[in-house]
Order: structure tokens, then C-alpha cells, then sequence
């Protein structure tokens, strides 16, 4: 997953920065468009590649995974469900890296700068919250723990699969509940979703 991250803090910038750099913003509203038009169009662009890069290789996954099985049609029949879950969890987690990705951009006229910052806030707050979190330990540190970014939306897909992955497995955050988890997820995902879109609503009106 932290590839996926990786790919979201370089490729996201290159749609939002040069943009505001070289000042062409107004020149889209030549035509009659919106900044809501405009951030949305970039967002809903980059949330297809997001989506592309994590179906792709759980799709070719599963029909490796059905095509070697000595019955493939009996594999298919044992573990369809699989299909919806990888296709949810996929989502989740497109979103919340193009959400987070795209909004940091928005705040910086260099690709480079954006780009570093979120590798740099994505690879820190990982080590650096979980050794925190563990040593003060009890309900403050299972919430400190939920500010490792990288396991927000691992949270849901562990959820999704009901089974724990290697990721989250000692996440002291696990401990709150899946409610919890999964509303945090809508936080993390919707109130950066929304100050996206006031940025762009005020800067391209």
C-alpha cells in the first residue's frame, strides 16, 4: 500500500500545480465552468487512475488464483464474494489517497514540494505514531494511533475482508472498534474532500 501512496504524492501534484504556477486557471473558464467544475473534473481524473492501479492487480490476482486451482469453476464458486470485497476495499482506498493527495497539491505551485511532503508525511507518521502510541499505551495511545495515515483506510479493507492484515495486525487502534475506524475513515476522507473544494470554489470564482 505504501507504493500506492507513493504514486498518489507524485502523480497528483502534476494535475493541480503547474496550473496554479502558471495562473491558467481562469483561462478553462473561458468557457463556462466552475472552480467546483474544475476541481471536481481533476479529482474524478485522478481517482480513475487511483482505481486502475488498485483493481488492476487484484483483478489479474484472483483469475491467476482461479486459473490454477484444479477446478477453476469450484474456486470461483468458494470465493465470488472476494470479488465485491476487493472491488469496495479498492475504492476506499483510492479515495482516501486521491482526496489526501490532491489536497495537499492544492496547496503549493511546485509538484516537487507536494510531492515530498506527502511521501514524507505518509513514510514519518507510520513509525513515529506507532512507537508513540505504544509507549504511552491505554485509550490515549489507541487513539494517537489512528493518526498512522497509511493504516486508515487498511482499517476498512480489514473490515471489509473480516480478517486482519499484517498492517493493522498491532495497530493498537484496532482496539476502539470497527464503528470508530470506519467513521475516522469518513473523517479523514470527507472534511479533506470538502476543504478541496471550498480552495478551489474561492480561488476560481
Amino acid at each position: 500500500s505504501m507504493m500506492l501512496y507513493v504514486f498518489a504524492a507524485v502523480v497528483a501534484p502534476d494535475l493541480l500545480s503547474p496550473d496554479k504556477r502558471n495562473g491558467v486557471i481562469n483561462l478553462y473558464r473561458v468557457r463556462p465552468i466552475t472552480g467546483t467544475d474544475y476541481i471536481a473534473s481533476r479529482w474524478a481524473a485522478f481517482l480513475s487512475v487511483m482505481l486502475i492501479a488498485v483493481w488492476l492487480p487484484e483483478i489479474v490476482l484472483f483469475l491467476g488464483l482461479s486459473g490454477s486451482a484444479p477446478v477453476p469453476m469450484d474456486y470461483l464458486t468458494n470465493h465470488w464474494l472476494d470479488i465485491p470485497r476487493f472491488i469496495l476495499a479498492g475504492a476506499a482506498m483510492a479515495v482516501y489517497a486521491t482526496t489526501l493527495a490532491m489536497l495537499a497539491a492544492s496547496f503549493t505551485t511546485r509538484r516537487a514540494y507536494a510531492s515530498v511532503f506527502l511521501v514524507g508525511l505518509f513514510v514519518i507518521s507510520t513509525p513515529f505514531t506507532m512507537a508513540l502510541s505504544e509507549e504511552i499505551g491505554g485509550v490515549a495511545g489507541q487513539w494517537l494511533a489512528m493518526f498512522t495515515l497509511t493504516s486508515i483506510p487498511v482499517h476498512v479493507n480489514d473490515i471489509i475482508f473480516a480478517q486482519v492484515s499484517e498492517i493493522t495486525e498491532k495497530a493498537p487502534s484496532r482496539k476502539l472498534g470497527s464503528t470508530v475506524l470506519v467513521l475516522w475513515y469518513f473523517a479523514w476522507t470527507i472534511i479533506p474532500g470538502l476543504i478541496l473544494w471550498s480552495r478551489y470554489r474561492k480561488l476560481a470564482s
